[in-house]
């Protein structure tokens, strides 16, 4: 009997009663009780989410995962979501593919975008702690060259103020930062 909750009670007639048997193909332990499209279709859906496994279910059964029909494939690909499957069935011309080699293939080429994301990564952390790294040595040195030039400026200076027996501007220039420039001006110290 058909139970229905009070809201749904006026359309009762309407609803089909009838039994629906459903598969966990997750929970089934053994596939090989199932015909090789199955088992093929089964075991892709049981372990699509462990790569692992999925490898080793694949390797175990090479020999019906290199000539699926390309209805299984399709299949795979809707109900897996896997997309890169779809080229392999485009290419192919006597309806069946070679998943294995599909597989093969696919690991390969996320290897390389892998390869190619790494070393992008890898050359922009690079380029950045190069970039860090000269800006403190750029930094270091302009500070020294700065210190080298500020000291020679003022060594000028006061050997300029000293030979001219300028005794209390000497004393001035030290503490007072205006008037030593208005000295270097007046005697043209760069």
């Amino acid at each position: 009997m058909l139970e229905v909750s009070p809201k749904l009670e006026q359309f009762k007639g309407l609803i089909q009663n009838y039994k629906i048997n459903l598969l966990e193909i997750s929970k089934i332990d053994n596939l090989d009780a199932y015909s090789d499209d199955m088992k093929v279709l089964f075991g892709f859906i049981k372990y699509q989410k462990d790569k692992e496994k999925l490898q080793q279910f694949i390797s175990k059964n090479k020999e019906i995962f290199s000539c699926v029909p390309l209805e299984t494939c399709s299949t795979i690909e809707a109900v897996t979501n896997t997309k890169e499957i779809r080229k392999y069935m485009e290419k192919n011309e006597n309806g069946v593919i070679n998943v294995c080699q599909a597989i093969e293939d696919m690991k390969k080429s996320s290897e390389a975008i892998g390869e190619a994301r790494g070393r992008e990564i890898g050359e922009k952390r690079g380029e950045a702690r190069g970039k860090a790294i000269g800006q403190k040595q750029g930094e270091k040195r302009g500070e020294a060259r700065g210190k080298t030039m500020g000291e020679t400026r003022l060594s000028t200076l006061m050997n300029r103020l000293f030979e001219d027996e300028r005794i209390n501007d000497v004393k001035k220039a030290i503490n007072d930062s205006k008037f030593r420039e208005n000295m270097y001006q007046e005697y043209g110290i760069k």
